[in-house]
């Protein structure tokens, strides 16, 4: 029988295992420790739910983690050589399992983790990179034992009053250990790992070893106290340690257990999930998913596995947009295909098993990626690479939902490539939408609709249908969208790095001239037509002061071009370059007839966002002569 805490976590991974259809451990550090602290006040943490399994080998079985990778995005290959890892681990050899945990999974892999485990943190900030080890450190569930409700101080010393738990630094990645003990302004601490209170085998250790190793702990640690503190801090640590074993170890965790049939276990498990703590709708598609496992004409086809492979080659060959790839956006890109959105249903949208089968027919199609079901998969990486070729990012799209879109595009047609022309009708859609402000979830899922009518209609689309697309929408620009873009523009900070910094400047820059959508825009780099450095000298010249940021003074630039022009100012640019060159700049850039000198800043400056404007009307704006939309 499992009763006790100590009962589950030292038949974890040989009696106790996971089924397939549970969704992945997304438990924070934060929750962890809460959970702990409600153990040793004895406040009521759920149930357990357990399926009693007499041949598991007839379905898709699961480990419970014990050190775990925290976060997301990219992480160096020595933390899973070292053991570490996001998703459950799959067994082929379920021989001695008798229990399958149908729900209760995050509480029971907490308990887990805390007691035996550790968690790999990235400790890099933003400006780190997530695959170097020296990034990342080992943190493992420690208690102050000088932490208790009933002793707020000993003898003068001040301390926490209260229970304690905490992720440390063990030392074993980088940097060095956490100091067992502590002062914080003031407070003293003294902390031991959860794992010193059990043996090898996770079983609890007798309450004289506990008592020999705290005080022996306590005996070693250098406090400056008197003999007086020191008997109270003894007291302390017995009473702590010794609330820790009958209140956390001897916890009784409840639980039902029964040896239900499959079918059953999905309907219960659809309940639990619909009813009790819910999981976001894409963590229970990708249980249902999962759930349908055994049925796979392929065995080695388990969709959470793809899923968490997928990401990480995602996050590695795009790592602008790591922040932005993990199991719900893919999860996201997949319910496209079906026009559904994660956004825009709730977790009952997705109960009906022929919309699970025909989403997991979706994903199991060929590709060319070297196995039976990389036509999904291809279709999401063209999708980042196309919007990564033209210097996007996830900071600067419009939504993450264009590329979700562009890859049920790329699924759809097969004979769509990543290339120039689709390039430059991507571009041109994501920057009329940017200019329209007309991606919400409702409508990109709309986009979403539209796009596998428009490939029905047809034999299959080679190039993206900016305009059609547009159209069908309903999606039509107009001067007030173009002359609010322009005035929404000014005062844009320029401080960020990359031709997308700002949505709005990028998205009236590039439609400006095709001649920038034919090549790369990845190539291109915003540039002040007046320098910035400069800018004191152009303020003298025209008597006030100036906004160098605003449209009227930025211009697109290859990066080989925008390197050699420097801080110049136009004029001395112009000097550099041959007369056919400055026509092309002038003309692609939409320069105004006014001489750039300092002291025509203000009127090149506006002269150049109304030519700006007048560009835009005359070749985006419909006009009431044009043909209607059909």
């Amino acid at each position: 029988m499992l009763n006790t805490l100590s009962d589950y976590v030292s038949r974890v991974n040989g009696r106790v295992m996971l089924p397939g259809l549970q969704r992945e451990f997304i438990w924070t550090e934060n929750q962890i420790t809460a959970l702990f602290d409600s153990f040793m006040r004895d406040y009521p943490v759920g149930q357990v739910t357990l399926w009693e399994v007499r041949d598991t080998n007839e379905y898709t079985t699961y480990q419970f983690i014990k050190q775990h990778l925290s976060g997301t995005g990219r992480f160096p290959d020595e933390l899973r050589d070292r053991g570490f890892e996001r998703t459950n681990t799959r067994i082929e050899d379920n021989n001695g399992c008798d229990y399958l945990v149908i729900d209760g999974q995050q509480r029971v892999n907490s308990a887990y983790l805390g007691l035996c485990g550790s968690i790999a943190a990235y400790t890099g900030g933003r400006g780190g990179e997530k695959d170097r080890l020296r990034h990342w450190e080992e943190q493992e569930l420690c208690l102050n034992l000088f932490g208790s409700p009933s002793y707020p101080e000993a003898e003068g010393l001040n301390l926490a009053g209260n229970y304690e738990f905490e992720f440390r630094p063990t030392g074993e990645l980088n940097g060095t250990q956490a100091d067992t003990y502590t002062i914080t302004n003031g407070t003293h601490r003294l902390w031991i790992p959860l794992c010193e209170f059990l043996d090898e085998d996770r079983v609890p250790l007798e309450d004289a070893e506990v008592s020999a190793k705290v005080n022996q702990l306590l005996k070693d640690t250098a406090i400056d106290a008197t003999a007086n503190q020191r008997n109270m801090l003894q007291q302390i640590v017995t009473h702590v340690s010794t609330d820790f074993q009958r209140s956390v170890l001897e916890y009784e965790l409840p639980n039902t257990q029964d040896t239900y049939a499959s079918d059953d276990v999905h309907e219960i498990f659809k309940r639990i999930n619909l009813n009790g703590s819910r999981p976001k709708p894409y963590q229970y598609v990708q249980s249902l998913l999962m759930s349908h496992a055994p049925y796979a004409d392929d065995g080695d086809f388990l969709p959470r596995e793809r899923t968490a492979d997928f990401v990480e080659r995602l996050t590695e060959r795009y790592p602008d947009f790591e922040d932005a790839i993990d199991i719900e956006f893919i999860t996201r890109c997949l319910v496209y295909l079906i026009n559904k959105d994660l956004l825009q249903n709730t977790v009952e949208s997705f109960e009906k098993a022929d919309e699970i089968e025909e989403l997991r027919r979706l994903w199991y199609a060929k590709g060319d990626l070297g196995n039976p079901h990389g036509r999904f998969e291809k279709a999401v990486d063209n999708a980042f690479e196309t919007v990564e070729t033209l210097g996007f990012s996830a900071s600067t799209l419009p939504s993450m939902l264009t590329v979700a879109l562009f890859a049920k595009f790329y699924y759809e047609n097969t004979d769509a490539e990543v290339s120039e022309t689709n390039q430059r009708a991507i571009f041109e859609f994501l920057a009329k939408v940017t200019l329209l402000q007309s991606l919400t979830g409702s409508q990109a899922r709309g986009m979403s609709v539209e796009l596998s009518r428009i490939h029905n209609n047809e034999d299959g689309l080679e190039v993206f249908p900016t305009d059609e697309l547009l159209d069908r929408m309903g999606e039509v620009m107009t001067i007030e969208h173009i002359e609010k873009a322009i005035l929404d523009s000014h005062n844009t900070s320029t401080s960020s790095v990359g031709v997308f910094r700002s949505k709005q400047v990028a998205a009236i820059l590039g439609l400006l001239e095709e001649s920038y959508t034919e090549q790369s825009v990845g190539r291109l780099e915003l540039d002040h037509i007046y320098p910035k450095s400069k800018q004191d000298s152009y303020e003298a010249a025209v008597g006030e002061s100036v906004d160098v940021h605003r449209i009227g003074n930025l211009q697109l630039l290859e990066k080989d071009v925008n390197n050699s022009k420097g801080d110049k100012l136009p004029l001395e640019w112009f000097d550099e370059l041959t007369e056919a060159e400055v026509e092309k700049y002038r003309r692609i850039n939409c320069f105004p007839e006014i001489k750039p000198t300092k002291e025509n800043y203000t009127s090149f400056v506006e002269a150049r966002e109304e030519q700006i404007r007048d560009y835009l009307v005359d070749k985006y704006v419909r006009r009431p002569t044009d043909p209607a939309v059909q």
